[in-house]
């Protein structure tokens, strides 16, 4: 569900926000439910907070640039993996390199 995906993402924050400066992420993780698209742009609004920007096409990331969500073309077309249409939800470190991007399904 969408509160299970912005936990998670929350979660991943969470660690950003506490890990020293040089921190690891996960990497890429696949959440194991499918959303429906407007169940996920609501998490995408929750996740990302005030004051967000559009950074590039289909690239929102948060005021202070610690988290991103990802719905590209490519994504939303399934165009690349065996995932299917998806979205991303990301943390960043101070740098606006990617820890952690959670991959979600999104249903048809």
């Amino acid at each position: 569900t969408g509160s299970n995906v912005l936990g998670a993402a929350k979660g991943a924050r969470a660690a950003v926000q506490q890990a020293p400066p040089l921190v690891e992420g996960l990497s890429n993780i696949t959440h194991a439910g499918s959303l429906e698209p407007d169940v996920a742009l609501s998490a995408a609004q929750r996740w990302l907070g005030a004051g967000y920007r559009e950074i590039a096409p289909g690239v929102y990331r948060s005021a202070d640039a610690l988290r991103q969500f990802r719905m590209t073309a490519s994504d939303l077309l399934g165009a690349h993996g065996k995932l299917g249409p998806h979205i991303h939800f990301e943390a960043l470190d101070a740098q606006g390199v990617v820890l952690e991007s959670l991959h979600v399904p999104l249903l048809p």
